[in-house]
């Protein structure tokens, strides 16, 4: 997977084949939930995956967490960060932590 953070798209990358397809993203720059590429970003930076197959990007633009899960769902944790940077899962502790730049912080948002 890859963040297009021009195009406001995730992309799926086959090395086998030499292909990139859109797999996330409608290319409207927007915090729009939906399935697949009816949903909208806005700016898509970084991205961690978990154990159980959910995503978890980060949106620079809106500065949210937006979640994907297995089926391509996509919704938005309801808190803006300041200025948000990468994401990493923490599968162990069961939460994601969450680098906000400007806040000079790294916040833990807890999931199940």
């Amino acid at each position: 997977m890859a963040a297009d953070i021009q195009d406001h798209r995730i992309r799926k990358i086959d090395l086998k084949n030499s292909t990139v397809s859109t797999l996330l993203g409608n290319g409207i720059g927007a915090d729009v939930d939906g399935n697949g590429t009816n949903a909208s970003f806005f700016g898509p930076a970084f991205i961690s995956i978990d154990n159980s197959g959910y995503m978890f990007v980060s949106d620079a633009n809106s500065n949210r967490i937006r979640i994907v899960d297995p089926l391509l769902n996509v919704s938005t944790i309801d808190h803006t960060f300041m200025e948000i940077g990468t994401v990493k899962v923490d599968c162990l502790n069961q939460r994601l932590l969450v680098a906000d730049s400007r806040a000079n912080q790294i916040f833990q948002v807890k999931f199940e």
